[in-house]
């Protein structure tokens, strides 16, 4: 299991919780390594929380640093067809391009 700093995986939590208006409860922290045949590429670590939403019982949080605004949260709720921290990145970077 790949490890975050505390005060980082509150911040997470937070952004869940106020995203999905539940409350969420960290489960464990995953190392994700996305490519896709474009060449895009992205890397990192995915907080994966157990959450009490009617949709859901899972949503998954990251970070993204931005150099001009800050960091920025991003949540995805565990919904079908995203099942897993590698679908939630993976159907993030589809929606950006």
């Amino acid at each position: 299991m790949t490890q975050i700093d505390p005060k980082h995986r509150d911040h997470l939590q937070m952004a869940v919780e106020s995203t999905h208006r539940c409350s969420a409860k960290w489960v464990k922290t995953v190392a994700v390594r996305e490519r896709f045949p474009e060449g895009t590429l992205w890397e990192g670590v995915v907080a994966v929380f157990e959450v009490e939403h009617p949709k859901a019982k899972f949503c998954y949080a990251w970070s993204e640093v931005r150099r001009h605004d800050g960091d920025r949260f991003v949540t995805s709720l565990g919904v079908p067809p995203i099942d897993s921290p590698v679908a939630a990145v993976r159907s993030v970077l589809l929606r950006k391009e």
